[in-house]
């Protein structure tokens, strides 16, 4: 009878285990190495590549450069569908098109069919195996980054804790002061100790070829604040706006209006977030 038992026991063990593995893809995993179906030995990643994979898309992230302080990040969303389980099972027309297979919360393969015969680093007219992992040689601070895009990021008690973004700035014309709004898209995010700039996002660029930089931030006082080798100035205009004045590194200040708003809403739905976004209204357009 024990027998019996335990041969039920390890068989339903067996199954949740095989089950585990049939899971989608979902958070952050950083790629591991390559597999080839060709012989040839499997080549271990020497750079810094993760996938965030989320319910609407999936977002690729290359640390570009890095210090004890600071990533300098590239996403791009190269899978413009979310990675869905498929099983080692041909997928599209011609059975080439992407598979997702021994997959759940901790590593997930991904295979796909290399036709690219004039790059010598992957065997033509193969299949090439990416292997990526949750917990493998992660960046902690990969981790924070995507709490505080989900802006669950540590909380602090000062006024600058949540998402904001550049209306453009400051300049001077003829005596008077405006605002010089062709910038760069961009958007910060603080927490109790970092922040996270994120440059060129916007709802018609749909989260391609982004740069993300997260950095330190130290709180001197609210009208001083240090990031990263700025020494930033701060001009509250109201609870929900400031002027940020810094050096821009060669002795000219540079003076920024800055908005309480939430990330665009194409970031807001890969993190799953539902802040409120401030829109722009030219006085003159009205």
């Amino acid at each position: 009878m024990k027998r019996i038992l335990l041969f039920f026991v390890c068989m339903a063990t067996f199954c949740w285990g095989m089950n585990a593995q049939k899971e989608d893809p979902s958070g952050l995993y950083k790629l591991q190495r390559f597999c080839f179906e060709n012989g040839q030995d499997d080549m271990v990643v020497q750079y810094d590549q993760y996938k965030y994979c989320g319910d609407t898309v999936t977002l690729q992230l290359d640390i570009r450069s890095k210090t004890d302080d600071m990533l300098n990040i590239t996403t791009r969303r190269n899978d413009s569908k979310p990675l869905k389980y498929t099983g080692k099972i041909p997928v599209g027309e011609d059975g080439h098109g992407t598979e997702v297979f021994n997959s759940n919360k901790k590593h997930f393969t991904l295979r796909w069919y290399n036709t690219h015969s004039n790059y010598s680093v992957w065997p033509d007219e193969s299949f090439i195996n990416e292997v990526y992992d949750s917990e493998k040689g992660i960046d902690p601070r990969m981790n924070h980054l995507m709490e505080m895009f989900m802006m669950k990021g540590e909380k602090a008690d000062n006024k600058f804790v949540g998402c904001w973004h550049r209306l453009g700035v400051f300049d001077e014309l003829d005596g008077f002061t405006y605002i010089f709004q062709n910038v760069p898209e961009m958007y910060k995010i603080y927490d109790g100790e970092h922040v996270v700039l994120v440059i060129g996002p916007s709802d018609s660029n749909t989260l391609m070829e982004t740069t993300t930089i997260f950095w330190p931030c130290t709180y001197i006082s609210d009208t001083n604040i240090k990031e990263f080798q700025n020494d930033c100035q701060i001009t509250w205009l109201s609870a929900d706006s400031f002027k940020l004045r810094f050096d821009r590194g060669d002795g000219v200040m540079v003076d920024e209006l800055w908005k309480r708003s939430g990330l665009p809403r194409n970031f807001q739905r890969l993190f799953g977030t539902n802040e409120p976004i401030f829109e722009w209204i030219d006085p003159l357009s009205r």
